[in-house]
């Protein structure tokens, strides 16, 4: 997994979710947090009380203080399991597990795509027919419901999984509505070039508002400078 190098941190709701640790906590769990950002599981911090209270630079005891204000606190889960500490701050676990699935959705999706024969050239239009052989009553709502764009902050803050569902379905309603017909080209070479998701979405969001002359060279210049700002953006996601 490669390691984005900053998490964003929101000095207000440190010093509001912070206030009730004693000082020497809170130095613990800003030095977990960051553990925890490196981690191979993000989000998660575990080892044993000396393991723990080396790379952490503290005394055992002070470590074991921390470990349990934090609990009794609930600003993070701490279990304990022969002899090992584990430490877990929910919002960065859980943002991990969100990217994990949206990279596994996006690559079903390229997949999809490359085994229906659709490349950067193919101006097909997706299927309409479902690939599934039963569709829940939910899947059935939510693909009768009207179309809706997301908004500024709903791209900012959406999962990678929602990310994939939402560019899927704006392409849709640019190609049927004849706005931009070689949007699944557009978004298949943006795909096959890493463009960052949010920035795929919010240009082909501001394509359907604008309704270009030339939606092509509209929507590349305009990804070039979404790209750079949403991967700036991400690099600085939080974790509280």
């Amino acid at each position: 997994m490669g390691k984005a190098p900053a998490f964003q941190f929101y000095p207000g709701d440190w010093i509001q979710d912070t206030r009730i640790l004693t000082p020497l906590t809170r130095g613990i769990w800003i030095d977990m947090l960051c553990f925890m950002w490196r981690s191979e599981d993000r989000g998660k911090l575990s080892g044993s009380e000396c393991q723990l209270a080396r790379i952490l630079s503290c005394e055992k005891d002070e470590l074991k203080a921390a470990v349990e204000e934090l609990s009794v606190t609930k600003i993070a889960d701490v279990t304990t399991h022969n002899g090992n500490i584990t430490v877990v701050n929910r919002r960065m676990y859980r943002e991990q597990k969100e990217r994990e699935s949206g990279r596994i959705r996006a690559q079903r999706f390229r997949d999809n795509k490359a085994s229906n024969g659709e490349n950067n050239g193919d101006l097909t239009p997706p299927s309409s027919t479902s690939t599934s052989t039963s569709t829940s009553g939910e899947e059935e709502k939510e693909r009768s419901a009207p179309f809706q764009l997301p908004s500024k902050e709903q791209i900012q803050e959406a999962s990678e999984l929602k990310l994939a569902e939402d560019v899927e379905s704006i392409s849709k309603e640019l190609y049927e509505k004849g706005i931009f017909r070689e949007v699944h080209a557009f978004k298949n070479q943006a795909l096959k070039h890493k463009k960052n998701l949010r920035s795929i979405l919010h240009t082909l969001s501001r394509c359907y508002i604008a309704k270009p002359e030339k939606p092509w060279g509209y929507c590349t210049k305009t990804i070039g400078l979404e790209h750079l700002n949403y991967n700036e953006r991400d690099f600085q996601k939080t974790a509280r």
